[in-house]
């Protein structure tokens, strides 16, 4: 019957915006809270100039300059294993929601590098030892792919969100943050590379970078959560 059938359909999407905002709700929280705790256990951090990688680092030492001792190092690198699948989860439960189009696909796509970025900075820490044999490049890779896939959603999202009916102001955020996001990566490289530039402490300008991806998750998520409710509502 055509009118059971359209409930289906709605009832369907709706249960997958709603599942698309709790994993992107999730990934935000997730990554702030296993942060603030690796955070507390490690003597002298600084949120201006130590990165968020440096909680990962099961090692004590010494990296590029900053002292390394988190002793909570397993808390962090299980927040930076949840984020990638979250958002990737979250992406591929809104895809229903999106219609029809490239970009989708493109945003899927995105997610899936997002959530190697973190897998790999995970897996190969910032550390001497990692300098040591050649692999801190890997750590270097990912922290790379992620910031700039994630940025780069947030770009993506923005343009084509308005076939699937996102409100204006979370498109014109989402592009908005995008662009600072790649711009803070854009400071960090150049901060990195020229010891006679220090634009802002380059744990900073690395959150720069992170946070814009974050905040859009809470927005992202609120937004789809609302929808879905109303969609709900209608159904009923």
């Amino acid at each position: 019957m055509p009118v059971h059938h359209g409930y289906m359909t709605t009832h369907s999407e709706s249960r997958s915006t709603r599942a698309a905002g709790i994993l992107f709700a999730a990934a935000a929280v997730v990554l702030l809270v296993t942060e603030a705790v690796a955070a507390s256990a490690f003597p002298g951090y600084s949120y201006v100039d130590n990165y968020v990688s440096d909680l990962g680092v099961p090692d004590v030492g010494q990296f590029e300059g900053r002292g390394i001792d988190s002793p909570l190092a397993w808390v962090m690198n299980a927040g930076f294993v949840a984020q990638g699948p979250l958002m990737l989860g979250g992406m591929i439960a809104a895809f229903r929601a999106m219609g029809k189009g490239r970009s989708r696909w493109v945003l899927v796509i995105l997610a899936a590098v997002f959530a190697a970025g973190f897998i790999l900075i995970s897996s190969v820490h910032g550390s001497e030892q990692a300098e040591a044999n050649g692999t801190v490049v890997f750590h270097f890779l990912g922290g790379g792919l992620l910031a700039l896939a994630g940025n780069a959603i947030l770009i993506v999202s923005g343009i084509a969100a308005g076939r699937f009916g996102a409100p204006k102001w979370l498109r014109a955020i989402s592009i908005a943050l995008g662009i600072f996001g790649i711009a803070a990566l854009a400071l960090l490289t150049i901060d990195k590379g020229n010891t006679d530039i220090s634009i802002l402490g380059e744990g900073a300008l690395e959150r720069g970078a992170l946070y814009a991806i974050v905040l859009w998750e809470v927005l992202a998520a609120a937004s789809l959560i609302r929808s879905s409710t109303q969609h709900s509502g209608i159904a009923q």
